[in-house]
Formats: structure tokens, sequence, C-alpha cells
């Protein structure tokens, strides 16, 4: 019995010291459930130039120059930008050296952010980016946070992807199949839907066999939508450089026609033509233009449009949308600046040493989200803009680009390899356990049945002792 305890220790000691490989196959397979970081593809404010620089290549590539006018080949980034700024004769400040400007009192209007925004401490400015610092950081944190919490709008996916944000692995498998399934008529979702998933980290071509890219350039009503559409669309097909088939309705030429369509002669843009000009129309346009701002034509109409926002701009450093001043237009405008390579600080939108910084800060709530309109509760739709344009200055450059490589199908079935190797270890770790546990049972049942074999076979000390008495008795009854 002894040698049995032993055993059966044996066996128990050789378990426990297999079941690691369990545990790591476990926690591989749980973290793999649990959550799905969305790619992040605004870490490197450097990637701006190159990103441009492909959007122009792939504008080359398809022979989408405007009006036949040549591509980005026959003029420099450093001439347009000149050309946009000669329009109004003054010297754009580098990004890098920023008006200074404090969270303070607004005269005949309510603040209502937090004790924590009332001091600007430059000491917490970010390397690199003297505007960037660590309460704009938290304010965008806080923002993303509302969104996670309390509403999702028509871009939280792109905006989380943009901030850097993790999602739920379960909430984005729903929101891809979701995409790959999408029956609608209204063209706009389809082009959320392409920004959604290509900054979740998804070829938007090819979503479980659904190119979503194709049902936008097969689509032959735009020149009957509005401006947004228009701008979406654009900003879609460039988020990654997706390139538009040989068959279809329309080219990234004629989307920017479009645009450029709705332009009124005070330089601002209209949602339909006809239509009188808006702030939020116009930032629209110039950031769905900015990647074209080689072209001489498309230069000027940014040049004009710029000239508009800035006249338009209130005292306070606001704008007004239906008779108050909005989130959603301050936001846009700076999302426009940025994706000129300007900022925030422009000293053309500094009035009276209020910025856009401030003007955007001024709609924050103490749920961290923010409101369209001042007073009103916090909205997924104007929280959405302000992530947007706080990521604009956090990276100085276009949130609508990618700035990293895009983890498209081939990447994410590797990575879906990769998990169920991990899971066919698992397997494979308890099926080598369970075989061991069986050859060594077996093994225990040898050598018992051995030690029972020999045990018969062996006579015992008292038998041996009665034989030798009993030939004892027989001698000497002899």
């Amino acid at each position: 019995m002894k040698n049995i305890k032993k055993l059966l220790a044996v066996i128990t000691l050789f378990a426990v010291l297999n079941m690691p490989i369990l545990t790591l196959a476990e926690e591989a397979d749980i973290s793999s459930d649990e959550s799905q970081s969305i790619t992040s593809s605004e870490t490197d404010t450097s990637d701006s130039s190159d990103t441009q620089s492909k959007q122009t290549d792939t504008s080359s590539d398809e022979s989408e120059s405007i009006s036949g006018k040549t591509s980005s080949d026959t003029q420099s980034n450093n001439e347009a930008d000149a050309q946009i700024n000669e329009s109004t004769a003054q010297e754009v400040p580098n990004t890098t050296e920023s008006t200074p400007y404090s969270y303070s009192q607004r005269a005949g209007r309510t603040q209502r952010i937090s004790s924590e925004f009332e001091d600007y401490d430059t000491s917490q400015t970010i390397a690199g980016n003297t505007l960037w610092n660590n309460t704009l950081n938290n304010t965008l944190s806080f923002a993303c946070d509302w969104l996670s919490s309390y509403d999702r709008g028509n871009l939280y996916f792109f905006c989380m992807g943009v901030s850097g944000k993790s999602a739920s692995s379960s909430d984005v498998t729903k929101y891809i199949v979701h995409s790959s399934e999408l029956e609608t008529n209204d063209i706009i979702d389809i082009e959320y839907a392409v920004l959604n998933t290509t900054f979740c980290g998804y070829d938007a071509t090819d979503l479980y066999g659904t190119n979503l890219v194709r049902e936008i350039y097969e689509y032959d009503g735009f020149q009957n939508e509005g401006i947004k559409v228009l701008v979406y669309a654009l900003l879609s097909l460039d988020s990654n450089g997706y390139k538009i088939g040989d068959i279809a309705s329309v080219s990234r030429d004629e989307l920017c026609e479009y645009i450029l369509n709705r332009q009124n002669d005070d330089g601002g843009f209209c949602e339909k033509e006809n239509m009188q000009s808006d702030v939020i129309s116009t930032a629209l346009a110039v950031t769905a233009l900015s990647g074209y701002k080689n072209d001489a034509e498309i230069s000027r109409a940014i040049s004009k449009a710029i000239t508009y926002l800035s006249a338009v701009q209130q005292a306070d450093a606001g704008f007004i949308i239906n008779e108050n001043e909005s989130l959603e237009a301050c936001a846009d405008v700076i999302v426009a600046l940025y994706s000129l390579g300007l900022s925030a600080n422009d000293e053309r939108f500094v009035k009276n040493d209020y910025t856009l910084i401030d003007e955007l800060l001024n709609y924050t709530n103490a749920d961290g989200g923010f409101c369209l309109f001042e007073g009103e509760l916090s909205s997924a739709q104007a929280t959405e803009s302000a992530v947007l344009a706080l990521n604009s200055i956090k990276k100085a450059s276009s949130v609508y680009t990618m700035s990293n490589e895009l983890v498209g199908k081939d990447t994410a079935d590797a990575i879906e390899n990769v998990i169920n190797t991990v899971k066919g270890h698992k397997k494979a770790a308890v099926l080598i356990l369970v075989i061991v546990v069986l050859v060594i049972a077996a093994i225990v049942g040898v050598i018992l049945t051995l030690m029972k074999k020999k045990r018969l076979k062996k006579p015992s000390e008292s038998d041996e002792a009665s034989e030798d008495d009993i030939e004892v008795y027989d001698t000497n009854d002899e």
C-alpha cells in the first residue's frame, strides 16, 4: 500500500507541474475574448506628410486631377500653402509657436468647465507640440469614456480608433458583421461604416466578402446629395487610400468638382447649390479638399474658404449656427485647419486673445461629454466632434487618414490563426496530460499485478516452518 500511495503522489505531482500549460493557454484564450484594441493610426504625427503624399500619389495613379490640372508632381505643398495664406497677406504661425491662452471667464458667457481647466501650465506641454498638454489629454480621455459609457454616435469606432482607445471585441465583431450585411438606401451610412471599419483595423474592401468601398464609387446619385455626403465620400475613400475600381459611377475628380460647385462668391460653402454659406459646410469642404490642395483651382478655393471662416468668426472666437454659437462649427474648423497643416492658434482665428481651443473647451460638461450649444446636455454628436478636434490638435495633422499601416484582412486572419493555434495548443496540452496519466496508471497497474503474482509464488515463513515440523515428526516416527 505504501508503494501505491507513492505512485499516486507522483501522479498528482506530475499533474500539478503540467497545469501551467493549461493555465497559459486559458489565459491567452480569455485575453483574446475580453477586449480588442482598436487600431490607433494617430500615434505618430510625423507620418502626416507621408499620408498627404500617399493621397496625391493615389490621385495621380487614377488620373483624377481636377479640370485637367496637373497633379501633385507639378506643385509642392509649400507652394500650395503659400497660395492659401496669400489671400489674407498674413504669415501663418508655425504650429510649434502658439499664442498663449488661458481658460478665463469670458464676458457675457457662462464657463462650465471644471477647476482643473482654470490655469494653463506650459510645463505640461508634450514635447514637439506646444498646444497639447495634460489638460487637453485628460479632456480627450473623459470624452472617450463618455462615449463608451453613455451614447455612441455615427462615428464611435472611428473616434475610438483615432484616439487609440480600446473597445470590446464583441462590440467590434458585431459592428463588423453588421457592416458587412449593411442594407441601406442612405449612402452616408456606408461612408460612416468605411471610416469606422477602417479605423478598427479592417480593410473596408473585404468585410467577410463585402466591399463597402465599391458601394461608394458605384453610387450614381452624388450630384444631388448634400455637401456632407460628398465630403464623407471623399474622406472615406482617402482614409486608407482606397482605389476606385475600373467600373465606377464617380471618381475622386468628380467628387472634388461637386464640392467645388457648392462654393459661393463669399468664399464659403453651402449644403446645396444656391443656398447660403455656412461654417460647417465650409469647414467640411476644406477638410475633404485638403488632400488635393496642390491643384491650383482647389488651392484658390481653400484660400477663399479660410478667409470666409476668419471673417465670420465672432469676437470670442466662436461661430454662429442657427443664431447660437456652436461646438460643432468650432470643432469642424479646428479639424479643417489641421488638415491643411495649420494650427488651432493660427493668428487669423485668434480674436481678442480668445482661441479656438478656448471656444472648444467652453462646451464641456461635468460628465465628461460635450454639448452642441451651451446649456444643453452632452450628446454623442457633439462629443464625437470634440474628440476629432482634440485629436487634430494632438497629432497636429488630419485625423481622417491612417498614419500607420492598416491591419488588413491578411493580418487579421493571421491574428485569428494565432488565437486558434493557442486554442489548439490548449487542447493538445489536455490530450498529452490525459495520455500521460493513462500511461502512468497502466504502469502502476502492471507493477501491482507483478507484485501480486510474486506474493502468491513466494511461500510464507509460517508455511516453511510447518513443513519442517512435519519432516521432523515423520523422522522421529521412523
